[in-house]
């Protein structure tokens, strides 16, 4: 993940393979009203056998007008409600890398949003939690609006704050959101700082969490989130933290 203040993208690969209108969407997306009236233009086309459409790519364009391009799609058919191969709608895909702009736009056209999953039972918080949190205009308060539950427990039973933990995602938005997720257990006991450790990603969370209330030293079941850390991460586990792993028996999750 990349932790400078350029914007997470999707795989580089995917954008290696557009082709016509959805390159458009991406570069150009200020140009899609003049491309949706010419000819053989089908604003709801699959790139491939991920089924990502125009308004996908639209979705995330990083160029000026973007939810301009988004605007030109919907009014030329194109349908917020088709899902990608992972079930993930353009508003997902905006939600986690787009402009709140081209959000705002995706979530007034698409059917229930608050209710949808994806093929990870995964819901619109789940993607957006994954975005990054020190580049873009804060999108936190158009999910609120539509009354999105932060709370959600996807096929794994995890929260959108595991996975923001996990990946340095929008932690601190969540916890301005809500304090507490700190300490939200998944599933299984295991909390936020768990899921930074184990990852292997990356622990820029863990100074959040730990500001917040969670704490380093608390296991779930019989395992410490020190337990999981790569050996390369145990270094800065340490300076993050003061510590390491607690002698003793592990306690449980209260």
């Amino acid at each position: 993940m990349d932790t400078d203040n350029e914007r997470p993208m999707p795989p580089r690969n995917l954008f290696a393979r557009l082709r016509d209108l959805h390159r458009t969407a991406w570069v150009a997306p200020h140009e899609l009203e003049d491309r949706l009236n010419g000819p053989g233009q089908d604003p709801n086309g699959k790139m491939d056998d991920d089924a990502v459409r125009p308004l996908h790519i639209a979705a995330i364009s990083p160029m000026p007008r973007a939810a301009a391009g988004v605007r030109a799609l919907l009014a030329a058919g194109a349908d917020p409600d088709l899902a990608d191969a992972m079930g993930a709608p353009p508003a997902f895909w905006a939600a986690r890398w787009g402009e709140a702009a081209a959000l705002a736009e995706l979530i007034r056209g698409t059917q229930g949003v608050a209710d949808r999953l994806d093929a990870w039972q995964r819901g619109i918080a789940h993607w957006w939690a994954m975005g990054n949190d020190d580049v873009g205009e804060a999108s936190d308060q158009l999910l609120l609006d539509e009354g999105v539950p932060f709370q959600l427990l996807d096929h794994l039973g995890a929260a959108p704050i595991h996975w923001a933990a996990a990946i340095g995602g929008r932690v601190e938005r969540l916890l301005a959101l809500d304090g507490d997720f700190a300490m939200l257990p998944d599933r299984a006991g295991f909390l936020p700082i768990h899921y930074a450790a184990g990852a292997g990603i990356t622990l820029q969370a863990v100074p959040q969490l730990i500001a917040a209330g969670a704490d380093p030293d608390r296991a779930a079941g019989q395992f410490w989130p020190a337990d999981f850390l790569a050996d390369d991460m145990k270094d800065e586990w340490t300076s993050l933290t003061g510590g390491g792993r607690p002698e003793g028996p592990a306690g449980s999750v209260a």
